[in-house]
């Protein structure tokens, strides 16, 4: 079994030479140095092949490869030497190496395959070193056949020319590795064919063979290139050594020129490196284990008001006093996170920071590159701003798109109660006559408070929500409005069997989204048509996913809707989702409203696909991932029965009608009422009267000032006084402000008087604990609905 020595200082490219030889069976002896191995081949003999690095410290490949192939050290004579290097490469460095030695060279990295097929070959004696070209040139042809003869057993293969003249000819078909010149001072020529080989091969070897040594001569051939000169009559053997001996020497010193030109540019690309690093626009810092600054660019200090050197030896939380010391896991391994870094004058720094483990010093430490993302913030900010808007204009269109529906079915609903009012005012109207029209006008304005319901939580500003809802109950909200609003001519369909139709995200997205499919629809069937709304289960699978790009696995519930309108032509459905891209007339679209509904439908992690047939119609699916996840059920309230009670209410509204209204309804309470049209009436009244006054019924939205302002003056007047809030608007992100607080409770707009009474009472009996009762968004309770 083969023995190999592989000589490397850094242990991962030992342990994976070694992995490679093992494979074969070949035993390995890992050294980590030139010592190393002198110790080995000292205490066990010879191994049958040598891989050796390059670049070691103390004595590097090189150095090792011209002692172990000295005279001094015969034990490595003849040992085949295989180099690796992944620090120098290229035919000047294999030959370098090969002059001081090496039998073959390998940059790496190199296939594993090539590098055990090179190994195994030393091993079995073949050299890669080809056998140098020598060239003679000896007037004497006795004497040049003997040392041909001689250099042949040394492998050389040697060409003889007997005058300088004939080796310029020979000269012009190829050139030597070695060349020995008889000096010849006569000719003239043997001057041009030294300039001619040292011109035509900067490797190449020449050795002048003098008879007799003449300073002068010498220091001419010099001139002109000559390695060296011996004399003419040493030995053949003694010449082999002697040109071997220069060829060490001149492969040293260009070792040496090689060494020198990687240190400077090594230093030139450090000083480079540097400063880049220094004037890198990112604060670029170096920590220890003890978290102790010990590099900081000076660019990034600079960002931070520091000079970069009072930094160094400082504590990471002097730039970041929120410092939390990360785990043992997060130290080892690269991480990202953002944070605030704090100047030197206290100002903020809203920062990403990249940290990854690095070697600086011989130590183990911390790199962490932080940017600066403040612009980035702003610029999300502001683009988080635009989508809003852009949301909201969309709604605005929407509701304009359906303005002349809701206008008709509001004066359906004002038909009925001004006729039935004018019938209430007519004297000969008996008792059940009178209950009659009342009921129907109540009925009436309850419809009418629905449907402005819908209208205002559609129109809802608030902020982008992510909550379990029904989706369900979302359609059906859309499409009794479409049914509403729209042409009797068209024919809605609703199909909802999807056994699991809970969806995460913002309700009022999905409406939107909803609604403006469906409006999309009804206008693509003019004045008549049927529209199909369904919803399905669908699990889809990697294979769907390849057919539909950004559609990925997951668990949907796919909404449907299908009408039977005009259909888009082919050359059109590529483009109808990109922004400003319309086909109706100037005025009826802004070509906004599927751009925002793709965006929206992206965002909940769904899919939107269309499919149309011009004179068919339209089919557009969109999907989305279903949670098992849902809010519990609130269960209905019945209408509970009018409250009576006692105490004075002041009622602040500036709508005179509805402050009128509500005077009634209290005085037929029991309570006793007082009424002002404006903040600062009710603010100059409670001054004077606020030790008497129990309740202030307070309208959100006054003419001189808003609800809050107004709950403030009063406070600072009697800090324990009882405010019912009231508004038209729905209990939004203003309206929840407010009961934070500390107003007592929140009545919607339109009312009646058992809804009234109920609030009265509800906030007069419970003057210490409305807060937690009235106050507080309770999160919703989560059940399992899906199998």
């Amino acid at each position: 079994m083969a023995t190999v020595a592989i000589v490397n200082d850094d242990p991962i490219q030992r342990h994976l030479l070694a992995t490679l030889l093992e494979q074969d069976g070949v035993t390995v002896r890992l050294c980590d140095g030139a010592e190393a191995v002198l110790r080995l081949l000292e205490e066990r003999g010879p191994v049958d092949a040598l891989v050796l690095d390059l670049h070691m410290p103390e004595i590097n490949g090189w150095q090792l490869c011209r002692f172990l192939r000295s005279p001094e050290y015969p034990l490595g004579n003849a040992i085949p030497i295989l180099v690796v290097s992944a620090t120098h490469s290229g035919s000047t460095v294999e030959q370098i190496t090969m002059e001081l030695g090496a039998d073959a060279f390998l940059a790496w990295p190199v296939p594993p395959d090539e590098f055990r097929r090179c190994v195994h070959r030393l091993i079995q004696g073949f050299r890669a070193s080809a056998a140098p070209r020598v060239l003679l040139v000896e007037r004497d042809h006795a004497h040049a056949r003997i040392l041909q003869q001689a250099w042949g057993t040394y492998g050389w293969q040697v060409e003889l020319a007997q005058s300088a003249s004939e080796a310029l000819r020979m000269l012009h078909r190829s050139v030597p590795d070695i060349g020995f010149i008889e000096d010849d001072p006569a000719d003239h020529d043997t001057l041009e064919v030294i300039r001619e080989i040292k011109q035509r091969s900067s490797t190449a070897i020449v050795v002048v063979m003098m008879a007799r040594v003449d300073h002068h001569r010498v220091m001419q051939t010099l001139q002109y290139g000559v390695d060296g000169y011996v004399s003419k009559f040493l030995s053949p053997d003694g010449l082999v050594a002697r040109c071997e001996q220069m060829r060490r020497e001149r492969a040293v010193l260009q070792v040496e020129d090689l060494l020198e030109q990687r240190t400077a540019a090594l230093r030139e690309s450090e000083t480079r490196f540097r400063v880049m690093f220094e004037e890198f626009p990112d604060v670029i810092v170096v920590w220890d284990h003890s978290e102790t600054i010990r590099y900081f660019n000076r660019s990034g200090a600079r960002r931070l008001h520091w000079d970069a050197q009072e930094l160094i030896g400082q504590s990471v939380r002097s730039i970041e006093p929120s410092w939390l010391s990360p785990s043992k896991a997060e130290t080892t391994s690269p991480r990202v996170r953002t944070t605030v870094f704090v100047s030197r004058m206290g100002e903020s720094l809203d920062v990403e920071v990249t940290e990854q483990p690095i070697r600086f010093n011989g130590e183990m430490m911390t790199l962490a590159v932080a940017r600066d993302i403040r612009e980035r913030k702003q610029a999300e900010r502001e683009r988080a701003q635009l989508e809003h808007q852009l949301r909201q204009a969309m709604k605005m269109e929407a509701i304009g798109r359906l303005a002349g529906g809701i206008a008709h079915d509001i004066n359906n609903l004002l038909t009925a109660i001004l006729g039935h009012a004018s019938l209430l005012s007519a004297e000969q109207q008996d008792f059940h006559s009178i209950v009659r029209s009342a009921e129907i006008i109540a009925q009436a304005a309850r419809r009418g408070r629905e449907l402005t319901a819908q209208l205002l939580g559609f129109a809802r500003q608030g902020k982008q929500r992510h909550v379990a809802f029904d989706l369900h109950a979302t359609i059906h909200e859309v499409l009794t409005l479409l049914a509403r609003t729209k042409a009797k001519a068209f024919v809605i369909k609703e199909q909802l069997d999807a056994a699991c139709h809970w969806v995460e995200g913002d309700p009022d997205q999905i409406h939107q989204v909803i609604l403006n499919v469906a409006l999309n629809a009804c206008d693509a069937m003019s004045q008549q048509g049927i529209l199909t709304v369904s919803t399905t289960n669908e699990s889809v699978g990697e294979s769907a996913c390849q057919e539909y790009p950004g559609l990925y696995p997951n668990d949907y519930v796919v909404i449907t809707v299908q009408d039977t309108g005009c259909g888009i032509p082919p050359d059109v459905l590529p483009k109808i989702f990109e922004p400003f891209f319309t086909t109706k007339e100037v005025g009826r679209g802004s070509g906004m409203g599927l751009a925002m509904t793709y965006g929206i439908v992206k965002n909940h992690g769904g899919y939107i696909a269309v499919s149309s047939e011009v004179g068919q119609g339209t089919q557009v699916r969109i999907y989305l991932p279903y949670t098992r996840a849902r809010r519990e059920e609130e269960p209905s309230s019945n209408i509970s029965p009018a409250v009576s009670g006692e105490g004075r209410i002041l009622i602040v509204d500036d709508e005179e009608l509805v402050g009128e209204t509500a005077r009634e309804l209290l005085e037929s309470l029991g309570y006793d009422v007082l009424v002002v049209h404006s903040g600062a009436e009710a603010i100059a009244l409670y001054q004077l009267r606020h030790r008497e006054i129990d309740l202030v019924l307070l309208d959100h939205i006054l003419a001189d000032m808003d609800g809050q302002e107004c709950f403030r003056r009063l406070r600072e007047c009697n800090p324990s006084a009882i405010v019912l809030l009231s508004s038209g608007y729905l209990r939004n992100e203003s309206v929840q402000a407010l009961l934070k607080e500390g107003i007592a409770g929140f009545i919607q707009k339109p009312y009646d008087v058992h809804e009234l009474s109920q609030a009265v009472a509800r906030v007069l009996r419970r003057p210490s604990d409305h807060l937690t009762e009235q106050s507080v968004e309770r999160e919703p309770v989560l059940t399992e609905p899906c199998p």
